[in-house]
């Protein structure tokens, strides 16, 4: 809908009559905002609309923005308006799927598998906590040779581990927030078997009066023109557990760590009206004698404690997901309360990750917790903190 102000007709899109958003240059020197020439493109009109000129390796999504046109708007045209045609202005979000690649250590069994890959979602320029804010889950479809072809994911890093011989393109099924309006995204990406992996991109038309109605105002403060950072490639070396990579550098060993930072205090909350309480997940150990085989095979059971909240607990959390070693069958293991433990039998320990999702009254995104397995009298655990709303705290105390 054309604004009610006269727009100075070097400064209006072909295609909306409105004042040029984002505008992009086509190779015919013609402008358009970008989501109109987008839209356009992604309805089979691969011609310019105003002079029918084909577009040969144009890409609306990916085309650089018109900057000297965007300053001349800038300086010719009153700030209101600008900022109005902002806010009316689909905003474009670039959906990043990313793949990191480690070799898997030689075995002499011929059936092991030689390489793990780790794939994730991510949003560039948001941290993980915006991106589960806009994305719900991912199911992630894989080659028909898995057991489990069809895995689904949650967030906050949306993350999938998996061993094999060789590379194959993943279909990832992005499953937006229910009040954004929006229907599932399709991405296809091609693994890559290298040190740094591969990234597949693809840009997201979020409407702001969607965004508006459910509360998602962080992207308002970020402009689409706005240098983006990389997204999952940057994280904190401590986030690398939940993804099920090596961290670089290890901290020290010890039977009370979290591979994620210890305060996880929502940031937007405000100050002095966020209640911190800690987060224990543990095992407890007990071997089994094997006597046919020689050697010992260990029981444990994995277990979630709110030391603060014991008796509440139950209600607190909706359901735990742990991720066992890719080497296990199954890999994923859904407890839902109240029933939250989980006992198994393995020969060797390892790193179990835990994906607490918690009752949504409490307004959290899914806490994870990167816990090692302990085989001792005992067992051991893992804590780390979490922040939450003392005014939704209430209803659990």
């Amino acid at each position: 809908m054309a604004s009610s102000s006269p727009i100075p007709p070097d400064f209006a899109c072909p295609l909306c009559l409105d004042l040029l958003h984002e505008p992009v240059l086509t190779p015919c020197e013609h402008n358009f905002c970008r989501s109109c020439i987008t839209r356009a493109y992604g309805s089979g009109h691969k011609r310019c609309p105003l002079c029918r000129a084909q577009f040969h390796g144009f890409k609306p999504k990916a085309a650089p923005p018109n900057a000297d046109l965007a300053a001349k708007i800038a300086a010719n045209v009153p700030q209101d308006m600008v900022a109005q045609r902002r806010c009316q202005n689909p905003h474009m979000l670039e959906l990043v799927v990313s793949n990191l690649h480690q070799e898997m250590p030689q075995r002499t069994d011929y059936r092991a598998n030689a390489s793990k890959w780790t794939l994730w979602v991510a949003l560039r320029g948001f941290a993980n906590e915006h991106t589960a804010t806009f994305i719900e889950k991912v199911v992630y479809e894989l080659h028909p040779t898995f057991k489990q072809r069809f895995v689904t994911v949650h967030p906050p890093f949306f993350s999938l581990c998996r061993c094999g011989w060789t590379a194959f393109t993943v279909r990832c099924h992005i499953h937006w927030n229910a009040m954004l309006g929006m229907p599932p995204m399709q991405v296809d990406h091609k693994l890559v078997f290298e040190p740094h992996g591969n990234q597949t991109t693809n840009l997201a038309e979020i409407d702001p009066v969607a965004m508006q109605t459910v509360g998602l105002d962080v992207v308002q403060r970020i402009p689409n023109s706005a240098p983006q950072q990389e997204p999952a490639i940057g994280l904190h070396p401590r986030a690398f557990g939940a993804l099920a990579l090596d961290v670089p550098q290890r901290e020290a060993a010890s039977n009370s760590r979290a591979k994620l930072p210890s305060k996880c205090t929502p940031q937007w909350l405000p100050p002095g009206d966020c209640h911190s309480f800690e987060v224990v997940v543990g095992n407890h150990h007990k071997c089994l004698s094997e006597e046919a085989v020689g050697d010992l095979l260990h029981e444990w059971t994995m277990y979630v404690m709110l030391p603060e909240f014991q008796k509440s607990k139950w209600r607190m959390i909706e359901c735990v997901v742990y991720n066992l070693h890719p080497l296990c069958s199954p890999a994923t293991y859904t407890k839902r309360s109240p029933k939250l433990e989980l006992t198994s039998l393995s020969r060797e320990s390892f790193s179990i990750t835990c994906n607490i999702h918690w009752n949504p009254a409490l307004g959290l995104q899914p806490t994870a917790v990167v816990h090692d397995l302990v085989f001792a009298e005992g067992g051991g655990h893992t804590s780390t903190t979490v922040g939450v709303s003392t005014r939704r705290l209430q209803f659990f105390a």
